[in-house]
């Protein structure tokens, strides 16, 4: 006798879709089964870190059409608050995927402990943790330049999880993609800060 392996099903919010470490995990099919893709339930608190422009707005779009081409995929677009989104999860019998714990512990405050420990959730930070390269002394990455540092000459940027990137002599190069060396990194009680050099002396 055959047993039909059980379909998993994964709930992802609007912030979720916005970050971009979910959809190539999707892709390297490390999430498989269903998705069910939701408005950001509306939050009393905002969680930190989350951006809200046209640029956000894009990504969360790109990436809902890269998940409806790989998988199974229901798109629910009325807007709902954390109670609607837990029931949702909960009606569909879920694995929600969010992209913190701050995240976590504002769309369950106030749920019961035994509420609580029915409910499954993958983490994106803490998976990320496990599998994100050490950033050291030496190492490349491309990162974007989204606005000044403190020093005349700095330029910040993030990469994906909210790691902060602090580019000496990026100041340039506000809005542009740039290749940077690491010369060293520091944990921070918000995270992990890196501190670069662009890779080719000049930036105009």
């Amino acid at each position: 006798m055959f047993f039909k392996r059980k379909v998993k099903t994964y709930l992802i919010d609007e912030q979720t879709l916005g970050d971009g470490r979910v959809v190539p995990l999707i892709e390297k099919q490390l999430f498989q089964g269903k998705f069910i893709l939701a408005p950001q339930p509306v939050y009393e608190v905002i969680p930190q870190n989350m951006p809200n422009d046209e640029i956000y707005t894009k990504r969360i779009n790109e990436n809902i059409e890269r998940i409806k081409k790989i998988a199974q995929t229901i798109v629910v677009k009325k807007q709902m608050n954390k109670v609607d989104f837990l029931k949702l999860a909960k009606k569909y019998n879920t694995t929600i995927i969010t992209p913190s714990n701050e995240t976590k512990s504002i769309l369950t405050s106030g749920v019961s402990e035994t509420t609580l420990k029915a409910m499954k959730f993958v983490i994106l930070g803490e998976l990320y943790d496990i599998l994100k390269p050490d950033y050291l002394p030496g190492s490349e990455f491309k990162v974007t330049v989204t606005k000044k540092g403190k020093e005349f000459d700095e330029g910040i940027g993030y990469l994906d999880g909210g790691i902060k990137v602090v580019i000496t002599g990026g100041a340039k190069a506000m809005g542009r993609e740039l290749e940077v060396v690491v010369l060293g990194s520091i944990g921070t009680n918000v995270g992990k800060l890196i501190f670069t050099k662009p890779k080719y002396v000049e930036v105009k």
